[in-house]
């Protein structure tokens, strides 16, 4: 719980101060590109409500993290997805949008909260199919064959 935990305040803490920071020099220092954009869910269909976002926020969280303390499942993984998309989350209800960052001329810019939701994702994977292969998962779903 408390490595859950940490990992949430980290991932929101380290991307929020990262985004501050590449906005404020993004301006002075050439080869600094700070991109603002909406979270992908308001760009893929209608315009979401700031409580409708929430809402799904919240549903979403509170199945992975039921799915976290119901089984054998890492707590690192588990919080760099909650701490990745409140971060988002955050940002988009307070700004409107998020800040994605890289180099200039280049194509490629994300931000810390992306990463977490990568990271966070394979390590769930990972932890899937470890639990899967071993068998420790069959007091969840009873016997599969």
């Amino acid at each position: 719980m408390i490595a859950l935990c940490a990992t949430v305040v980290a991932v929101v803490v380290a991307d929020q101060v990262i985004k501050l920071t590449v906005r404020a020099l993004a301006d002075r220092y050439a080869g600094v590109l700070a991109v603002r954009r909406q979270i992908w869910l308001a760009r893929v269909g209608p315009r979401v409500s700031s409580p409708a976002m929430w809402g799904i926020w919240m549903a979403s969280s509170a199945v992975l993290l039921i799915a976290a303390f119901s089984s054998p499942l890492r707590p690192v993984p588990v919080g760099l997805i909650v701490g990745g998309s409140l971060s988002q989350a955050l940002e988009s209800a307070l700004r409107g949008a998020v800040t994605d960052y890289g180099r200039t001329g280049t194509s490629l810019v994300f931000n810390v909260a992306d990463m977490a939701l990568l990271f966070g994702a394979v390590g769930l994977l990972v932890d899937g199919l470890t639990l899967v292969g071993s068998g420790r998962l069959s007091h969840l779903f009873g016997s599969m064959s």
